[in-house]
């Protein structure tokens, strides 16, 4: 029904979906005025990203189109929602390589991944915009009409 729910979540989804716009209006049709749509999305939107691993990752994890910021901004203000927080994941040099080693070596990655994903959380905060990453979190709030 519209206007049915407080919040709608989706956790590495969109990048699949064909017709990413459907869904995102979707999202918006079923949430009440005030509602949060709270969303991971792969972006690989960090400039330092290799292009044979954004051929890799797109083939390998069945990506339908990659979601940038940019993009992301358009569909939530052409379905009535306000971005309210940003989070980039591997928004560096020195964490994307460490999602990509996660991606490309995981055997390896899960012996050392205490030690890693720690080095990839404190690059992060170290630098880059919360708006660029391999992994974009956000969260949205639909506007009243």
């Amino acid at each position: 029904a519209d206007d049915a729910f407080e919040a709608v979540v989706s956790l590495c989804v969109l990048e699949h979906v064909p017709a990413v716009e459907s869904a995102v209006s979707e999202a918006a049709r079923v949430l009440k005025a005030g509602g949060l749509f709270v969303f991971t999305v792969d972006s690989l939107s960090e400039p330092h990203t290799p292009p044979a691993y954004v051929a890799y990752h797109r083939e390998k994890f069945y990506i339908a189109d990659f979601l940038p910021a940019e993009r992301i901004e358009r569909l939530l203000d052409e379905n009535g929602f306000d971005a309210i927080e940003w989070a980039g994941i591997g928004r560096n040099r020195i964490s994307g390589a460490v999602l990509r080693l996660f991606a490309l070596r995981y055997s390896v990655y899960r012996w050392f991944s205490p030690i890693l994903a720690a080095t990839a959380l404190l690059a992060d905060a170290l630098g880059g915009s919360e708006r660029r990453g391999y992994v974009l979190l956000v969260a949205a709030r639909k506007k009243a009409p």
